[in-house]
């Protein structure tokens, strides 16, 4: 296997480690957030469950009024996964291209490092250890202080041809390390984001457990009012819990848009800010390249 062989390996393992990476991450966001909606989702259905109880209704004969009070969260839970989803694509397409840049630093590495080696077997690099290593025995055998100055200040005129090679090695590893930091600032957003989803749909579920008031009553009354929801129950079921829940979807609504607007907000500055360090890291390995 030659060079070009193992360079295009290296890059073929590098491809395939960071498909594997965006769809691990991707499925965790997908699984954290399908928790949490199911989670609350769950809390929804719940507390309608008891309302319905409560009036003495069974959940098919009201289920128009059902579907509409969990379409109302559906659409807004829909919204901010929506806006989180595109955050966290954004950051795993900017891993990508990070992981790209990290593997052609390290590419281009390898291949200083090569030439550097095929260099120092070269009659060019053979020529300056000769010189390089008659001027230090010269300076050693010197018979006067003024030879030994002599070839001192040739020594240190002598430029090693390599310095230009280790420059853009040390260069390249700089900047591989950059990338390679800033791939992990990056994942640790990633960490941020499923934990975000999760705190912005536990922030719109505010269930008001005064919404429908049990109170104690004799055994004569709540027989009484069994009998009278049986016949009436649909009705105050619509107009009394309803009229409740929609206050309470204004509420909703206003959290959902507040949270919907901080996302996009953040997602303008994760990219500004991701935007900035790539064009840092490659600023930097231009002056050190020079």
């Amino acid at each position: 296997m030659g060079p070009g062989d193992k360079l295009e390996v290296i890059l073929k393992g590098f491809e395939e480690n960071t498909t594997n990476k965006f769809k691990i991450n991707y499925a965790r966001f997908n699984a954290a957030a399908l928790e949490a909606y199911n989670k609350n989702m769950k809390i929804i259905n719940d507390d309608i469950d008891s309302k319905i109880s409560l009036y003495g209704m069974k959940k098919d004969s009201c289920i128009d009024v059902v579907n509409n009070i969990t379409s109302k969260y559906d659409a807004e839970f829909q919204k901010i996964y929506d806006l989180r989803q595109n955050q966290f694509k954004h950051l795993l397409s900017e891993i990508s291209d990070i992981d790209a840049n990290k593997s052609i630093a390290l590419v281009n590495y390898l291949k200083v490092y090569s030439t550097r080696k095929t260099f120092m077997e070269s009659k060019e690099y053979l020529l300056y250890q000769s010189q390089r290593d008659g001027f230090a025995e010269a300076i050693q055998n010197a018979a006067t202080e003024e030879e030994r100055e002599k070839y001192t200040n040739l020594l240190n005129e002598l430029e090693d041809p390599t310095d230009g090679f280790y420059k853009k090695e040390d260069a390249l590893i700089d900047k591989f390390n950059d990338y390679y930091d800033t791939v992990i600032d990056i994942e640790n957003q990633l960490d941020a984001c499923i934990a975000a989803i999760v705190d912005d749909f536990d922030s719109i579920v505010k269930i008001d457990n005064a919404m429908v008031e049990v109170k104690k009553e004799n055994p004569v009354m709540k027989i009484i009012n069994m009998i009278l929801n049986k016949f009436t129950g649909k009705g105050k079921f619509a107009k009394e819990v309803m009229e409740r829940y929609e206050n309470q979807f204004k509420e909703l609504e206003k959290d959902s848009n507040e949270i919907q607007q901080i996302i996009n907000s953040q997602t303008v500055s994760i990219i500004e800010a991701i935007k900035n360090i790539r064009n840092q890291i490659n600023e930097q390995y231009q002056l050190n390249a020079q």
